[in-house]
């Protein structure tokens, strides 16, 4: 029984071992925003807010022209030209 239990530990262990976790703003960005799309969306974010490729969150906003203004606290503001 031991034996059975720990096979089944180590299968599902090995299944898992292979899955990668997507921050949601990557899954945003590969669809386009577009469910942003007509839409005012507020942010809440600090600086570990990044992409996989450790890309800001707020960049990636700014850069697909979703961005329209950040207010930070201890940053001041930035505005999208």
């Amino acid at each position: 029984m031991k034996k059975i239990i720990s096979a089944i530990i180590i299968a599902f262990a090995s299944l898992t071992i292979n899955a990668q976790v997507v921050p949601g703003i990557e899954v945003l960005e590969q669809d386009g925003f577009r469910v942003l799309k007509g839409k005012r969306v507020g942010l809440v974010t600090n600086p570990s807010g990044v992409s996989r490729d450790l890309r800001s969150t707020i960049d990636i906003l700014f850069a697909r022209g979703e961005g329209r203004r950040l207010c930070r606290r201890s940053r001041g503001r930035r505005e999208r030209p």
